[in-house]
């Protein structure tokens, strides 16, 4: 089992305040297609709460290429 920290995990309002290069409607819209975009892994919905696993959303942002 992975050895995962919760504070690696963050909700989207605690997120926007730490990473705030990325807007709410942008994370949404990542949300919303995050199987087809390879996100899976680092969004997760708890109940109605949405949380980002940051370092494997960061990781992500790292592989996209322009």
């Amino acid at each position: 089992m992975a050895n995962t920290h919760l504070e690696e995990y963050l909700d989207i309002k605690t997120f926007i305040k730490q990473y705030p290069q990325f807007k709410e409607g942008q994370l949404r819209w990542f949300v919303v297609r995050k199987n087809e975009l390879g996100l899976s892994a680092a969004i997760k919905r708890l109940g109605r709460r949405l949380y980002i696993h940051v370092p494997s959303f960061i990781r992500w942002v790292e592989s996209q290429t322009a």
